[in-house]
């Protein structure tokens, strides 16, 4: 179900991240988030687009993946601001996370596990974190979010050639049209006359 997304055109972006690089993001040194993903070999985060994923599609996608492929809930999250479905299965070992952040859809795809007993530990840490102390993730997603505004940009101005290309067939073929109709009609009486003086 996840690799789909990119062959239906709803992912945005993909950005896959290795352990090295989340320890990176992890500037203060958490504890609680190095324990969280020791066992991470692999995430995938896919930012959606939002022409094209909605609030019930996320659900359809959580229920999909619990009934399609073997999914189980470990912890759903909804309040005014975001929503985030954490839904994993142990064979193989993956962790999928659906989010709802400011409007926007993400998937998180994680080769691997998840330390769950470090998340409240992890939450509230974060919680009394200020934002120097949280710039490292703080950063990646203002990256994620800046390649998103230049994405749209981009298809904006495909969209925007393909129109003006489109203009231009029509106008070549309007005067293609107009051209066939004003062509000098052909003179039938001099052909015939033509005709009887060669008898």
């Amino acid at each position: 179900m996840l690799d789909s997304l990119s062959q239906e055109n709803k992912v945005e972006n993909s950005y896959f991240v290795y352990p090295s690089i989340l320890r990176m993001l992890n500037l203060n040194n958490d504890s609680s988030f190095n324990a969280l993903v020791r066992d991470v070999r692999r995430l995938r985060l896919m930012n959606l687009r939002v022409d094209s994923f909605s609030f019930d599609q996320m659900n359809d996608f959580s229920v999909g993946l619990q009934e399609k492929e073997q999914y189980d809930t470990y912890m759903e999250i909804e309040d005014t601001d975001q929503v985030i479905y954490l839904l994993g299965k142990d064979s193989p070992q993956k962790v999928v996370a659906l989010a709802n952040l400011q409007d926007r859809y993400y998937i998180v795809d994680i080769d691997g596990q998840l330390n769950m007993l470090q998340l409240p530990k992890l939450i509230e840490s974060f919680s009394n974190m200020d934002s120097t102390q949280t710039s490292g993730f703080s950063t990646f997603f203002d990256l994620i979010s800046r390649d998103a505004d230049r994405e749209r940009q981009r298809r904006e101005r495909r969209r925007q050639w393909r129109e003006k290309q489109a203009e231009k067939q029509r106008q070549k073929e309007a005067e293609a049209s107009k051209a066939d109709t004003t062509a000098a009609p052909i003179n039938v009486t001099s052909i015939q006359t033509d005709t009887n003086t060669t008898q």
